[in-house]
């Protein structure tokens, strides 16, 4: 719902169309921990929190050999503590706005 009052906003003005933008990729950012953390409920060698020589990785990996994973289960809640952590501010932040 705040969504789309922002899009009827972004066709008014550059402020809507920032405001529009702000919440689509945070919704979508939401949504992308979420899937995480249902993605490690089926495919727990592939999803996760992973470290190695590349750098840090949130989410899926295709080639897990070289990369240590470092939540273990804990990483299902932290997903979707953060999925909801980061609507609620999405929330907030558009209704601020």
């Amino acid at each position: 719902m705040l969504l789309r009052a922002a899009a009827r906003m972004a066709i008014l003005g550059a402020r809507g169309f920032i405001a529009f933008f702000a919440g689509f990729v945070g919704y979508v950012t939401a949504v992308a921990f979420f899937v995480a953390a249902l993605g490690k409920l089926f495919m727990p060698d592939k999803f996760g929190l992973w470290v190695g020589p590349h750098g840090v990785a949130w989410g899926a990996l295709r080639n897990t050999h070289s990369e240590h994973e470092l939540a273990g289960a804990s990483f299902i809640y932290m997903s979707l503590i953060a999925a909801f952590c980061n609507r609620e501010r999405n929330n907030l932040t558009l209704a601020a706005g």
